[in-house]
Order: structure tokens, then sequence, then C-alpha cells
């Protein structure tokens, strides 16, 4: 799967999730296609000229967790140009890296449904940070960084062992 955050420490105390550079270089590959069909036949008609720019958007999407223990944060940020959702977390409030998991309940499956309960109920696995409540008595903030499919559960354990090494910040799985 090329959509998977990838980790880099620096000599600094800086750790960085983000996007992998297969994100890009597939979403790019994919709107140059595109544009290629499009030129070769002569013109945008359809469909095609929604999915370019879908892919291009995805091309430039930008997806990234900072914890830098320099500035005492943990900044997270998404989006596409200036539509980029940032969040700031003091990082000597993060209480625990967390590795969740979801397995959907599986009824008795019938020859049927068999096939729809294994497409449209498939469990998960998602990396939490979880922050101490502010002073104000409010619910803890926890924040998902990555949510998987549960068979891919061994990359999201091994990101999150990776982060909790790197941070210095205790695991629960």
């Amino acid at each position: 799967m090329v959509y998977r955050l990838r980790l880099q420490a620096d000599q600094e105390g800086v750790v960085r999730l983000r996007l992998g550079l297969g994100w890009r270089i597939f979403f790019i590959l994919v709107t140059l296609v595109i544009l290629a069909v499009i030129v070769h036949d002569g013109g945008a008609r359809g469909i095609l000229p929604v999915l370019g720019a879908i892919s291009l958007f995805a091309s430039i999407y930008q997806e990234e967790w900072v914890f830098d223990r320099r500035t005492d944060e943990v900044r997270g940020c998404a989006g596409v140009f200036f539509l980029v959702r940032s969040r700031v977390f003091p990082l000597s409030s993060l209480q625990r890296i967390r590795v969740r998991s979801s397995a959907p309940d599986r009824p008795e499956i019938g020859p049927a449904r068999g096939m729809q309960l294994r497409v449209t109920q498939r469990g998960y696995v998602q990396l939490v940070l979880e922050f101490t409540p502010g002073s104000d008595g409010d619910d803890p903030v926890r924040p998902v960084v990555q949510t998987e499919s549960l068979r891919n559960r061994e990359h999201v354990v091994a990101l999150a062992r990776q982060l909790s090494a790197a941070t210095g910040v205790p695991l629960e799985v």
C-alpha cells in the first residue's frame, strides 16, 4: 500500500512521520497518464478531467506529524495548499502511544452474504497519540495518526515501536 506514513529522525531531536515519496510518484504518474489520454483523444471528455484533478490534488497532498523535543511540540498537519489543517500539542503532555485494533462482529455467514461481509466489515488498526487532559478537566485528546486494515497490523505496531523509541514515550499495544 502506498498510503503509509514513514518515520524519519534527525540528530537534533526531531522525529517526523510523513507520507512516503511513493505516494507522490504514484499520483504524479496517474496524472500524467490521464493527461496523455486527454491529449491523445483531442480533448477532455467524460470523467477523465475529474480523475485528473483528483490525482493531481492527491499528488500534492501533505500529511505530517513532527515530534520536536527542542520546542516541546507535537505538530500535525494534513491538507493541500491553503486547505491545511494544523494542530499543535505539547510533547510533554503526550502520555502514551497506543495501537488500537477493532475486529468486526462476524455473524453466521450465509453463502449469499459471505463476500459482502468480507469486503465491508474488515477490522482495522490505528496508531493513536494520547495526551493528558487539559486543566479544565476535558477528556484526553487522542488524535489518530494512521489507520490501516487489520491485516497490516504488524506494520502499524512496528511504526509505533519506532516512534516510541525515538520519542521516549511509552507504547501500549
